[in-house]
């Protein structure tokens, strides 16, 4: 009599290297397979992991999940053979949001000791490569403001950041639709790393608008803007009297006409009322 010996199972990953970019969405990766030469059309196990992306079976014809689940990193399946490789001919991968980097994809065969004696298992592995897409910066919007006349907005916060660049690298400027309302120059911006600030004076003796702020945020490929509006509600500032100087006129004498400017920045100089 012969006696049967169980021989192990193969898994095999072909090409050993494959190519995505951050951010792709799932695609197909190909030349995954098992093999056993005594598996007849019994089940095996199967199990498939990456460590930064997900894995997803297209076809299911003829399995049974023992283990995570279809559109994870990691899961376990059963079948026989050729619906094991009918399925891994369909896999796909995406990696993790704002993932690039070297992952690993690992392909794990079980033979579940089909033949007599105790369970096989084979493994290979193959690198995804996941190259960097510059992602944009990205920044929290800014409410309306509306200061008085001649007063600053005070400093306003507002959040920056990146996925790939250090907030502190971060380059933030601002500039204004109206010169005259807002000029570029009494726009001041502060803070550091993710947490800015922007404060508006308005120029001098104006009101109305609003004025457009364009507030752009540069990571130095790639740029954001948010906007906000000012609107300079109206503040009245009180009318104007030059000096005027010291009289020594003669007894019994009028000192003459004396000369003063009165002004107003709202009001007409000719309705003014002197006393």
């Amino acid at each position: 009599n012969i006696t049967a010996n169980n021989d192990a199972p193969v898994a095999t990953i072909v090409p050993v290297g494959y190519g995505l970019t951050e951010d792709d969405p799932a695609a197909p990766i190909g030349g995954l397979s098992v093999s056993d030469a005594d598996a007849a059309g019994n089940d095996i196990e199967v199990t498939v992991s990456v460590n930064d992306g997900d894995l997803t079976l297209v076809t299911l014809t003829g399995l049974n999940f023992t283990g995570g689940a279809n559109g994870t990193s990691t899961f376990t399946v059963e079948g026989t053979l050729t619906d094991l490789n009918n399925a891994l001919g369909t896999i796909q991968y995406e990696p993790d949001p704002n993932y690039f980097g070297v992952d690993t994809l690992t392909l794990t065969v079980d033979d579940l000791g089909n033949t007599g004696g105790g369970a096989k298992t084979h493994f290979d592995t193959a690198t995804i490569t996941v190259s960097a897409d510059n992602d944009a910066p990205t920044i929290t919007a800014i409410a309306d403001q509306t200061p008085l006349e001649d007063t600053a907005t005070g400093a306003i916060a507002f959040t920056v950041g990146d996925v790939e660049t250090a907030a502190g690298s971060l380059i933030v400027t601002a500039t204004s639709d109206d010169q005259t309302l807002v000029p570029d120059a009494n726009i001041t911006l502060g803070g550091s790393g993710a947490s800015r600030t922007i404060n508006v004076l308005p120029g001098l003796n104006q009101n109305g608008g609003p004025a457009t702020i364009t507030v752009t945020v540069d990571d130095g490929t790639t740029t954001t803007q948010t906007t906000f509006d000012v609107t300079v509600t109206p503040d009245n500032d009180a009318p104007t009297i030059t000096g005027i100087a010291d009289q020594t006129p003669l007894e019994d004498t009028a000192t003459g006409a004396i000369a003063f400017t009165v002004g107003d920045v709202e009001t007409a100089a000719g309705s003014l009322i002197v006393t």
